[in-house]
């Protein structure tokens, strides 16, 4: 296991960076010719959103998300506290974010609204009944 820190890199998620900047960064702190990686931990919530490309630029690494432990860990403590909406809760989604920048709530509903992502929550959370 070797610790790559990225810093900088959630801001950058954060204000839409292109696809050319985040190659260039992600290429800067880990080259994709490095024989001694095997796996990449996305280890942020934010890098869940750049998966994908995590994934095109590195295509002979196994890309690994911490999200899924982390939700896990939140549907327990709902659990322990009786706070689950039941079998059929009516769908909400109320957006919070610290950053405080025009066009978050529209760039929030993009991630939200994405289908692959949504089937991706979908199953997991169907696993979890």
């Amino acid at each position: 296991v070797r610790p790559v820190p990225c810093a900088g890199l959630s801001d950058m998620i954060d204000h839409d960076a292109d696809e050319n900047a985040l190659r260039d960064y992600l290429y800067g702190v880990l080259p994709p010719d490095d024989a001694n990686v095997t796996s990449i931990v996305l280890g942020c919530t934010h890098y869940v959103l750049i998966a994908p490309l995590v994934k095109k630029l590195y295509p002979n690494k196994n890309v690994i998300s911490g999200n899924e432990g982390t939700v896990r860990h939140m549907i327990d403590i709902l659990k322990q506290n009786d706070l689950c909406a039941g079998d059929n809760p009516a769908p909400t989604v109320e957006y919070l974010s610290t950053l405080a920048q025009d066009g978050i709530e529209a760039r929030m509903q993009r991630v939200v609204s994405d289908a692959k992502a949504r089937c991706v929550w979908e199953n997991f959370f169907a696993a979890q009944k």
